[in-house]
């Protein structure tokens, strides 16, 4: 059983919070069930997508292709 909390303060405007995760972002609707002696389901429909969450020091590359466009875009590299 998780934590929930969801708030919506108009279109495309709100939170869902699942213990204590912000996952808005990731939500299309979420339909809340409350019945007589059950506890209070809610469904969420996510947006199909790949996440992943990093936290810490890395050494960070792009690819060639990336790096091209960035740079056509106006960015400089940092010195090595």
């Amino acid at each position: 059983m998780s934590q929930v909390r969801i708030t919506s303060t108009g279109p495309n405007n709100g939170t869902v919070e699942v213990d204590g995760q912000d996952i808005a972002r990731l939500c299309r609707r979420a339909d809340i069930s409350v019945s007589v002696g059950q506890f209070t389901t809610v469904t969420l429909d996510m947006v199909i997508s790949k996440t992943v969450e990093f936290e810490g020091k890395a050494n960070v590359q792009l690819t060639p292709e990336v790096e091209q466009v960035l740079t056509g875009l106006g960015w400089t590299p940092p010195e090595a």
